[in-house]
């Protein structure tokens, strides 16, 4: 029997002509070594190592369970080894994670998923699987530049010149960035704190609203209006699809979505195109600075659904209304709505049915999209001519106010960002280990 590797999701199954079996069980940075047969002299069994990576992803240092050294590695620029100590040759030989957190083989190749990578060459030894959308050189590796550039599956940064980049720079934008790696290393500080912070909201949300449900009803109500309790699971799946999207675009997945942009029109702070197959968040490089980042990040990313790559299916929201505080006063009752938080207020005068065409007369470009929607779930749809009766019907009828305000992108932000409020306010130091098992 030769040499083979069976991968499974968190496992691998390693079996050589030896007759041994190890089994190895992977959770993020950390890995169980489990000898079925042929336990190696001087290792213990169900032995645990911990990955420590630099900011290619790259491992540079295993650590036992109790913190030990157990090897060090070190790179030139395009993955050969520069140097590597280990506390045992035995040891060693079970470091499988390497050059840009990828297993390189017997044959010293790399595999990234769609192509091999050889550091020798400093090339790929497979043509780029998407063509020449990364220049002519299909075989070149992160455009030669290893030190700032990583590569998560032999793909790099997907899209140069393609359709979405084309409607960009219709409209006068100017493509400055492509891949977050490009950035300013101060805007990569900015765009990962901001992603955590969007991370935390939907986390904290979901905490929430799955074991406080009827402690939050107050929030839910301004958000989704009095029939929230009938799109609830609508609004939960939401928050769940977008807590996994913000967290892959945390991660390495995330290093070639987004594109940065010098905006002829200075208005947005970041979009996305919904046909982008990539999923990728344009942002105005005038605006990242912006406090609300992460409020932007959350409400742009719940409009993705499926993007290339990824085991995420998102929850597709929409821009059926916006929440603008300055036009408070344009709804209707808007001046008498309490709540302290102004985008709740607004949200609140909107769910009680307080929409005006006066308040749209500011968003008008969503007039159509929202005329829509409210033909389609509305009972006699032919009776919906205009925006006006639109408006009116949406105002009449709670059932449509919950329905869309559930899968309004920004509802579904502000509402998980009130929530995420209220559990700062109720676990400071986070949530009792009891709370947590209820």
């Amino acid at each position: 029997m030769n040499n083979e590797v069976r991968y499974l999701p968190g496992l691998e199954i390693r079996t050589n002509a030896d007759g041994e079996i190890l089994h190895v069980i992977t959770v993020q940075n950390a890995r169980a070594l489990h000898w079925q047969a042929g336990l190696p002299n001087n290792i213990t069994n169900d032995q645990i190592r911990y990955n420590l990576n630099d900011h290619l992803g790259s491992s540079t240092l295993e650590l036992d369970q109790q913190g030990s050294l157990i090897s060090q590695e070190s790179y030139y620029p395009f993955g050969g080894t520069a140097w590597w100590a280990a506390r045992s040759a035995v040891e060693a030989k079970y470091k499988t994670v390497r050059y840009s957190g990828k297993e390189r083989d017997a044959s010293g190749l790399y595999y990234y998923g769609f192509r091999y990578y050889a550091p020798w060459l400093q090339r790929w030894i497979n043509p780029d699987p998407a063509g020449d959308v990364n220049g002519l050189n299909l075989f070149s590796f992160v455009t030669n530049n290893p030190i700032t550039h990583s590569d998560l599956d032999g793909r790099f940064y997907e899209g140069k010149d393609d359709p979405t980049e084309e409607l960009i720079t219709s409209t006068g934008d100017i493509i400055r960035y492509r891949g977050l790696n490009e950035f300013p290393e101060h805007h990569q500080k900015i765009l990962k704190d901001a992603l955590k912070k969007t991370e935390k909201i939907y986390k904290h949300a979901l905490y929430l609203i799955s074991n406080h449900p009827t402690e939050n009803d107050d929030i839910m109500s301004s958000f989704f209006g009095q029939q929230h309790a009938d799109i609830m699971h609508h609004v939960i799946e939401s928050w769940r699809q977008t807590h996994l999207r913000v967290s892959e675009y945390r991660g390495r997945f995330g290093k070639g979505k987004f594109v940065g942009i010098e905006a002829a029109d200075s208005k947005d702070n970041a979009y996305i195109n919904p046909n982008d197959p990539h999923g990728r968040v344009v942002m105005n490089v005038d605006k990242i600075k912006k406090k609300k980042l992460h409020i932007t990040l959350g409400h742009e990313l719940s409009h993705l659904s499926n993007v290339t790559g990824s085991e995420v299916t998102g929850p597709d929201s929409y821009d059926y209304y916006y929440l603008f505080p300055k036009d408070l006063s344009k709804l209707t009752n808007g001046e008498n709505v309490t709540n302290q938080n102004k985008y709740r207020a607004v949200a609140e005068a909107i769910t009680s049915g307080g929409l005006t065409r006066d308040y749209f007369s500011k968003i008008q470009d969503l007039a159509d999209e929202f005329e829509t929607r409210v033909r389609a779930l509305h009972s006699a749809p032919d009776t919906i001519v205009d925006l006006d009766t639109a408006i009116t019907e949406f105002n009449r009828d709670p059932g449509i106010i919950a329905e869309m305000s559930s899968n309004n992108a920004d509802s579904l932000i502000w509402a998980a960002q009130q929530l995420h409020k209220r559990y700062k306010e109720k676990f400071p130091a986070g949530p009792s280990k009891r709370a947590r098992r209820e």
